[in-house]
């Protein structure tokens, strides 16, 4: 899908390194649910962009499900094969979701993402987002 091929285009972009593994931020529960303009979305993608340093070479998403459900995981951007991990680093993150495809792929029909207006803030423990 789109998400997963930008995510590997920007990974390829910024260098992918295979000597040693980073170290991870610490990971913290986060799930939550998603309504664009009132309307709950069934599918697509949630991923929050944070300009911390610390987190930089991660990319933390989440596939928002029929219902506009979500699940956070994180993954190392600049880590060649990374695994994903469940949870998402403490911090300011800003918002931005992939719509999905509507009519034929064949017809190349694409769909602009959609950044969120108000930035959401991972805490140490569990996450509950709603974001809009």
């Amino acid at each position: 899908n789109r998400f997963i091929l930008a995510a590997a285009a920007f990974a390829a972009a910024i260098g992918c390194s295979s000597n040693g593994s980073k170290p991870w931020p610490d990971l913290h529960p986060a799930k939550g649910s998603i309504t664009v303009d009132g309307q709950t979305p069934s599918g697509g993608y949630v991923s929050l962009h944070g300009d911390d340093p610390s987190v930089a070479d991660v990319i933390v998403s989440g596939r928002v499900e029929a219902d506009g459900k979500f699940t956070l995981n994180t993954v190392h951007a600049t880590e060649k094969n990374s695994p994903t991990k469940a949870g998402a680093p403490a911090g300011t993150f800003k918002v931005r979701f992939m719509p999905p495809a509507n009519g034929d792929q064949a017809t190349g029909t694409s769909v602009d993402p959609i950044d969120g207006k108000t930035p959401v803030t991972i805490k140490s423990g569990d996450n509950e987002l709603k974001i809009d």
